[in-house]
C-alpha cells in the first residue's frame, strides 16, 4: 500500500540529492549506475510477472510476496545511497538529511503494519453448515461466496470426496459429507 511507493519515492530522492548536491565522483556515478540497473531489472520483472499465467487462486496468494525482490533491491540501494549521503553531505545539509531519514524511517516502519483481518469468516461459514448437516444429507449445497478447503470452487461433489474424508477424521462432521459451491 503505502511502503513501496514511499520506498521508490525516498530511493529517488537520494539519486537527485547525489547528483545536484554532490561533486561526480567514481564512486557517485558507481552508485548512480547500480540504481539504473535496479531501475531496469524493476521494469523487466514488471513486465515478465504476468507471464505466470492466470490461475484461479492467483489473486489468493499474489501479494507483497511477489514484488519481494524489487523491495529487497530498493532497500539496498536506499541504505547504499543514504550511508553514501550521510558521509558526503556537507555539515549544514547533513543536518537535514538525518531529520528527513528518520522521519521517512517512522513512516516506512508504521506504512504498512500488519493487521489480522477476519478473513476466513465464509470458509468458516460453510464449515459450520458442513457440521451441522443431517446424516441423511451426503451432499451439502454449500454458498459459492467463499472456497472450503480448495483453491477453486468444487461443481462437483466427487471432487470434495478427500476432503469429506478428511473433515470426518477430524471429527468436524458426522459421517462422509461430500460437497458442492451452489450456482455451478
Amino acid at each position: 500500500k503505502l511502503g513501496l511507493p514511499l520506498l521508490v519515492l525516498a530511493t529517488l530522492a537520494n539519486a537527485q540529492l547525489i547528483r545536484r548536491l554532490l561533486p561526480p565522483t567514481a564512486d557517485s556515478r558507481r552508485l548512480l549506475r547500480i540504481m539504473g540497473w535496479l531501475g531496469i531489472f524493476a521494469l523487466l520483472y514488471l513486465l515478465l510477472l504476468p507471464l505466470g499465467g492466470y490461475r484461479e487462486y492467483r489473486a489468493l496468494i499474489v501479494r507483497r510476496d511477489s514484488v519481494m525482490p524489487l523491495i529487497l533491491g530498493l532497500m539496498f540501494v536506499y541504505g547504499l545511497s543514504a550511508h553514501f549521503l550521510l558521509y558526503h553531505l556537507p555539515v549544514r545539509s547533513r543536518r537535514w538529511y538525518v531529520v528527513g531519514v528518520l522521519v521517512f524511517s517512522a513512516i516506512y516502519i508504521n506504512a504498512d503494519s500488519f493487521r489480522t483481518k477476519e478473513n476466513n469468516a465464509c470458509e468458516r461459514l460453510g464449515l459450520e453448515r458442513l457440521a451441522r448437516a443431517p446424516e441423511s444429507e451426503p451432499v451439502v449445497r454449500l454458498s459459492a461466496e467463499c472456497t472450503v478447503m480448495s483453491w477453486w470452487k468444487i461443481n462437483d461433489p466427487q471432487y470434495s470426496e478427500t476432503n469429506a474424508r478428511l473433515l470426518e477424521y477430524w471429527g468436524i462432521t458426522a459421517g462422509r459429507k461430500r460437497y458442492y459451491h451452489e450456482g455451478w
